[in-house]
């Protein structure tokens, strides 16, 4: 359909799976840098997550064609970069663990978002998100107790 012959594909990909994983890296920076909030995750939460909910949805359509039958694939690299721009506030072990639950428990609730049968409503779901999101990384580490 591109109307190029095999040599010239091969010049600039490896394979069919090297172009599929750039495509799939486009769609994730697009979300990534779609959203300007992204530097205020310790700052205003609600702010942070209200922005990477409009980037996703704005998105959405992209996404859902380009990980269709792959949503493990998505989260997989959604998480990494997420987790990629926000390592160097890590001093510790509870900031490592905080920001893991956070990037981590978002991720599954981007999923859910994007992938159920059934939306949820947006403003509902950004509310509570930034709520867990002040929890895990707010909580004095004093209050959260550690049974270890």
């Amino acid at each position: 359909m591109a109307m190029i012959n095999k040599t010239t594909f091969y010049n600039h990909y490896v394979d069919s799976v090297h172009l599929s994983n750039e495509i799939e890296d486009a769609a994730v920076d697009r979300v990534i840098s779609g959203f300007a909030e992204k530097d205020q995750i310790f700052d205003d939460p609600n702010a942070y997550i209200v922005g990477l909910f409009q980037s996703l949805e704005r998105e959405a359509t992209s996404l859902k064609s380009v990980f269709r039958g792959k949503n493990e694939i998505l989260c997989a690299k959604l998480e990494e970069r997420l987790y990629d721009i926000y390592e160097a506030h890590v001093k510790d072990l509870d900031d490592a663990v905080r920001l893991s639950f956070a990037i981590g428990g978002f991720i599954r609730v981007v999923k859910d978002y994007l992938f159920a049968s059934e939306k949820w409503d947006i403003g509902k779901l950004t509310e509570a998100t930034s709520r867990m999101l002040e929890l895990l990384l707010f909580k004095p580490k004093a209050t959260l107790g550690s049974t270890v």
